[in-house]
């Protein structure tokens, strides 16, 4: 047989080979429904100016790297399951025998030439196991970027209204030290008329002073909490001027039970399921493993000395005498028992963390109502009546500085209850993977 009849041949044997292989897999889809957002190749603009909560949060799912990192994760997840499923590539090999040896075999005229291919084929559904685990590593990617998601956004809202109530404590204090300097010009008028002791001038002079102090906190407490913002999605300062938003926008918080319904919903317990599944998967294919695989082998070989050319077959197989792949298998097995002990363990952690949130909701929509309601506006008359009394002379000014010190702290209780209810419902939100209007309106 010619050089050219055996080039002919081994290219047959070739494409043989290779069609015999798996037939061709798209990319998988994304799995996420509309995938998950693309990281950002450079960093988002800075928000300026006024911002509003929708801000924020567009803000923090832009430029948070946390989330950067959970969308990586996804993909790369999208690579393993591309590759899972296809069948090991096939083996080529080019073989010369009996050439540079004594007598007939010194030259290379005597050389048995070949070509061949081989094929590992996995048995015992190894390919099927391995696109399972693939589809449940994808599953449970997704599932981390929607948590990942979900802290993001709880993060930026909890910045966000920690902003808000730095704010308006600000402004409350600035309204206190404004009625301050009032109740300091009344008692000095007051004095002046030889009405009232000097005393109760230093006196007043001196809350006044502690207001002043108080104001000065509340505006490094303001700049402190604008940074930890802006940190939210990935700035490394405050660029904008102010947040705007309703901070007294608090209502009562929905039963527990219908809460807890949603708790199997969370992205966490269920990226913690699709781990399970996962495990499942591997430790199939650890099964599935301690049978051999076959390799086939084929090859068309040319006798250089006679001109013929002749087919080689054949068949291999390890002999499972040393390992049986037992270990393998007793490692994925306790790999499934640790992932359900762990999807347990969370699902326990998460629950109470959910009646801990629940809790804080409640109480702290409670304690808004009693305070909005009930305690500021008698704070504001107790005021308002001892300014009267203090103004006609039947008191002095202590009483109208033990009810402006009244109102200031009902006020200021106000703004970290309101702002504690906001933060409760972020972690609500994050636990469950739900909004509060949401489960609210289900039945």
């Amino acid at each position: 047989m010619s050089h050219r009849r055996l080039a002919v041949l081994a290219a047959l044997l070739l494409v043989a080979a290779c069609a015999s292989g798996p037939p061709d897999h798209p990319a998988p889809p994304p799995h996420h429904p509309g995938g998950p957002p693309s990281p950002a190749a450079g960093a988002p603009a800075e928000p300026t100016g006024e911002i509003a909560l929708a801000d924020v949060l567009a803000a923090a799912l832009l430029g948070s790297p946390e989330l950067a990192g959970a969308s990586f994760a996804v993909r790369s997840a999208e690579a393993r399951l591309l590759s899972a499923g296809r069948l090991p590539n096939p083996e080529l090999s080019l073989e010369a025998e009996e050439f540079g040896g004594q007598g007939g075999y010194g030259g290379f005229d005597a050389a048995e030439l070949g070509v061949g291919l081989s094929q590992e084929i996995l048995l015992a559904g190894q390919l099927g196991h391995h696109e399972d685990e693939a589809r449940a590593g994808l599953d449970r990617a997704a599932h981390e970027h929607e948590a990942a998601r979900l802290c993001a956004l709880a993060r930026a809202a909890r910045a966000f209204y920690e902003v808000l109530a730095a704010q308006e404590r600000l402004r409350v204090l600035e309204a206190t030290a404004r009625l301050g300097d009032e109740v300091a010009r009344s008692v000095g008028e007051r004095i002046a008329a030889g009405q009232t002791p000097r005393v109760e001038e230093s006196r007043a002079l001196l809350e006044r002073e502690l207001v002043r102090l108080g104001e000065e906190r509340a505006r490094r407490d303001l700049d402190v909490k604008r940074h930890a913002l802006a940190a939210t999605w990935g700035g490394d300062r405050a660029a904008f001027s102010s947040v705007t938003g309703d901070l007294g926008a608090v209502r009562p918080a929905p039963p527990l039970a219908r809460v807890e319904a949603f708790l199997p919903g969370s992205p966490g317990l269920r990226a913690l399921a699709a781990e399970v599944e996962a495990a499942k998967a591997r430790l199939a294919l650890e099964k599935a493993r301690r049978i051999p695989d076959l390799t086939l082998q084929a090859s068309v070989r040319h006798a250089r000395e006679s001109g013929e050319a002749f087919f080689t077959v054949g068949v291999s197989v390890p002999l499972p005498i040393f390992d049986r792949n037992e270990g393998a298998v007793l490692e994925a097995a306790a790999e499934l028992d640790r992932a359900r002990a762990e999807a347990r363990a969370a699902e326990v952690g998460l629950r109470q963390e959910l009646l801990v949130a629940h809790d804080a909701l409640a109480g702290a929509a409670r304690e808004v109502a009693a305070l909005a309601e009930r305690v500021v506006p008698a704070a504001r008359l107790l005021l308002t009546a001892a300014r009267d009394s203090f103004e006609l002379g039947k008191t002095g000014s202590l009483e109208v500085l033990d009810a402006w010190r009244t109102l200031l702290e009902a006020e200021e209780s106000l703004v970290t209850a309101r702002a504690a209810w906001h933060a409760a419902r972020a972690d609500v939100e994050r636990i469950t993977g739900r909004d509060l209007v949401s489960m609210e309106r289900s039945d």
